[in-house]
């Protein structure tokens, strides 16, 4: 039986953001517009959380 991954490196996203044509698992643009990668989102969500 596999074990699950963490849920320590899951980003928060609306669901515009996430399904979206623009979103994560659409054709990126936002991220290409804001020059980011999912590290960078991933970064920025830890940051706010400290």
């Amino acid at each position: 039986m596999s074990q699950r991954a963490s849920n320590y490196l899951v980003i928060p996203l609306c669901p515009p953001c996430h399904t979206g044509k623009h979103g994560i698992h659409g054709d990126k643009a936002m991220l290409k517009i804001r020059k980011v990668d999912e590290l960078d989102l991933l970064a920025e969500t830890i940051a706010s959380l400290i």
